[in-house]
């Protein structure tokens, strides 16, 4: 069996389900759906429908006598008066309300009617409407919690902090290294064994001799044979002179040494005795024997002496500590003419100049050195930011310059809220499990359009005065730069914000730059040397700025260049050009911070007139729209 089941809840619609098998016994076979639904309507009403039966039995039923009986009073059942339809039918009326409420599928009959014809208004109770339940619910409690925000419309620009960073310097000086040289005279006399060395010789003719140098301080005494030529040696004496004692700072520029020697011969022609003071190197014949055949004799060694100049140099060397850590830019003899030295003695010695490290073959040298300094320069951060130079004070000073240099740095403060509206913000929420279980926002946003509206007035203005119809760019800037000595040995520097401390000292240039420094119009790119000394020691620098006709461009092309991928260049080849039409467009306002700026707020303005004078310079540059 099938039953249809009516909701009315603004809309109606049919839904069939499967009925119970005993019900679907009765009509199951059935195919066709109107002939269904009029089966399932005769067993809910507990009527047959006009059609569904003979019509010989339409109208009577029968409940017994003869099969060709077919009107009342030839059945012969008692029951004859139910079929008097012109009678009294209150008894089959009760006979049929007792059958039926015997019946045991009368429950069944009365559920399907009720789920097919719905609400029974002679028995189910009243429909309510919705009114009707909503009045009879009770709201359930809320909680409120508020909160006061504070939304500032008024400002000023707050106190400048104060920083302190460091910069690499550079040095250049001059040193001068000189020396007194002075002289002693060191005399010795031999230590002769006693005896006396002695050694004889034969010879055809002549006889010679020598006093050479072994190597160091030992040398030889020979007597020597032959004729009119050394044919040969005998070794008289070997010895070794007395060192010395040499200082570290003195050198032997002389010496000298001689033995005295006796020679005797047989007491022939030219042969007797000879005796002599042999200086080192000398070869003399002392003897001629004119006999015929080998002659014969001794020689002997008397005695020796020595002498030694010693020179002594003390060296001044006032360029010793540059130079191991800074770098030689030139070095320059001053005098390099011999000079007469007197010694101890009184000898008289012509000594050159000292030839060793440092002097160099020089009595007095000037050398100048360059330094520069390696430190990191943290005060290129704090230009950026546009903080500005008040003092500096070399920390680490060096001969002719600075190793490092300690700025202090005031740097901009910002804007600081002067004035608040208070607006309070409320938030009711009802408990978890209830009929309302969520928050609502009661309260009223505030209005921060004004320092937005403010500053879109002071850029519209600003792109009036800055829009270039030649190249069609919005915000152009201007390379500047101002320089510094890195020496130190200036008092101004040029790249002061201050302008009255560059007047008569500093370009027209630079002058402007501090001011624009001052107003907060320039970007700082960085620093790069102009003037270079030798082997690259830095001199002087400069500093290079991009430089905007307001302190509004210069924040946008802070902000919006790292939007679009524009690039700075380098303190070399800086790049300070206006934005294009469409990189202008590009950029994603929302992003743009506008505190800085928002000290200077003094009226508000519809964003629209920004939109209509752009577009109106635009076309007129273009010629098209």
């Amino acid at each position: 069996m099938w039953k249809r089941v009516v909701c009315s809840i603004g809309v109606a619609f049919v839904l069939v389900l499967p009925g119970s098998l005993a019900q679907g016994a009765h009509c199951g076979g059935m195919t066709d759906m109107y002939v269904l639904a009029q089966c399932e309507g005769s067993h809910t009403s507990g009527a047959a429908a006009p059609g569904m039966i003979q019509s010989t039995i339409g109208s009577v039923p029968q409940y017994g006598g003869s099969p060709t009986c077919q009107t009342g009073g030839c059945s012969g059942a008692p029951q004859e008066s139910y079929f008097n339809t012109t009678g009294d039918v209150s008894a089959l009326n009760n006979d049929g309300a007792t059958a039926a409420a015997t019946d045991p599928r009368m429950g069944e009959l009365q559920s399907t009617r009720t789920a097919v014809q719905g609400w029974n208004l002679t028995t189910s109770a009243p429909v309510l409407t919705s009114a009707t339940v909503a009045a009879s619910v009770t709201a359930p409690p809320v909680t409120e919690s508020c909160t006061d925000v504070r939304t500032c419309n008024a400002w000023s620009e707050g106190p400048p902090s104060t920083e302190t960073c460091t910069v690499p310097g550079s040095a250049m000086s001059i040193c001068q290294i000189t020396v007194v040289t002075t002289a002693r005279t060191l005399n010795y006399t031999l230590t002769v064994p006693s005896p006396l060395p002695t050694v004889g010789w034969s010879t055809p003719h002549s006889v010679f001799v020598s006093l050479r140098s072994l190597g160091g301080n030992n040398y030889e005494a020979l007597i020597g044979r032959g004729h009119g030529s050394v044919w040969g040696w005998y070794s008289l004496y070997t010895f070794t002179a007395p060192d010395p004692g040499l200082a570290s700072d003195e050198i032997v520029v002389q010496s000298g040494i001689s033995v005295n020697i006796t020679v005797q011969g047989d007491g022939g022609p030219g042969c007797g005795t000879w005796t002599g003071n042999v200086p080192l190197g000398a070869v003399w014949e002392v003897l001629g024997c004119s006999a015929a055949g080998d002659q014969g004799g001794w020689a002997r060694l008397n005695s020796g002496t020595g002498f030694y100049h010693i020179r002594k140099d003390v060296i001044s060397d006032g360029c010793g500590g540059l130079r191991a850590t800074w770098s030689l830019i030139s070095s320059t003899c001053n005098d390099t003419v011999p000079r007469s030295v007197t010694t101890d003695t009184g000898t008289v010695l012509v000594l050159p100049p000292p030839a060793t490290f440092p002097l160099n073959a020089c009595w007095d040298r000037t050398e100048s050195y360059g330094y520069q300094g390696l430190g990191p320069n943290t005060c290129a951060p704090l230009l950026q930011r546009n903080c500005s130079q008040t003092s500096s004070v070399c920390t680490s000073p060096l001969p002719g310059g600075c190793d490092t240099y300690t700025n202090t740095m005031s740097c901009p403060g910002g804007s600081v809220c002067t004035a608040e509206t208070v607006v309070r913000q409320c938030t009711t929420c009802g408990a978890p499990d209830s009929l309302v279980p969520f928050c609502v926002d009661a309260s009223t946003p505030p209005n921060t359009n004004l320092a937005n509206a403010a500053t879109w007035l002071a850029m519209l203005d600003s792109i009036k005065n800055d829009w270039d119809p030649a190249t069609l760019r919005i915000f152009t800037g201007a390379r500047m730069s101002c320089d510094y000595d890195t020496l130190g040995s200036v008092i101004v520097n040029c790249c002061n914000t201050d302008p009255s401390t560059l007047i008569g000292s500093c370009t027209d240039e630079e002058i402007q730059l501090a001011k624009d420094r001052q107003f907060k119009k320039s970007h700082y790119i960085g620093d790069h040397c102009v003037t270079t000394g030798p082997f690259g020691i830095c001199l002087r620098k400069e500093e290079v700025y991009c430089s905007y006709t307001s302190q509004l461009a210069r924040m946008i092309h802070d902000q919006g260049q790292p939007q679009l991928g524009m690039t700075w260049g380098t303190a070399d080849a800086p790049i300070c050009d206006g934005f294009s039409v469409a990189q202008f467009t590009a950029i994603n306002w929302s992003l743009i911070d506008f505190s800085e700026w928002y000290s200077n707020v003094s009226a508000s303005i519809d964003p629209v007139g920004i939109t209509n004078s752009m577009t109106t310079r635009i076309c007129a540059a273009t010629g098209s729209c």
